[in-house]
C-alpha cells in the first residue's frame, strides 16, 4: 500500500461511509483511514492546472503578462491554459 494516493484512500472510506455528520462519524472515518493507510506513506497530489484554470477564468479580462505574474507562471503557459478552456 506504500505510495497510495490520499484521494483513493478517502474514496474507499467514502464508499463505506456515505455521510459524515457527527463526531462519532468522524471517529469512525479516522479508524477507517487508519485501517487503510496506517504506517504507510501517502501521496497527496496537487491540482495546479485546475487551480490555474479557475484563477484564469476569474482574471480573463487581464493581459497575459499580468496573469502570468499573478500566477507565477510564464506568459506562454497562460496562453496554453487559455486554449484549454
Amino acid at each position: 500500500m506504500a505510495g497510495n494516493n490520499l484521494f483513493v484512500i478517502l474514496g474507499m472510506i467514502r464508499a463505506e461511509m456515505r455521510e459524515i455528520r457527527t463526531d462519532e462519524d468522524w471517529e469512525k472515518a479516522k479508524r477507517l483511514f487508519s485501517q487503510h493507510a496506517s504506517g504507510e506513506r501517502v501521496y497527496v497530489p496537487t491540482y495546479k492546472k485546475r487551480e490555474h484554470l479557475a484563477k484564469l477564468a476569474e482574471l480573463d479580462s487581464e493581459c497575459p503578462q499580468k496573469i502570468a505574474k499573478m500566477l507565477g507562471i510564464g506568459v506562454r503557459r497562460v496562453q496554453q491554459l487559455r486554449r484549454l478552456k
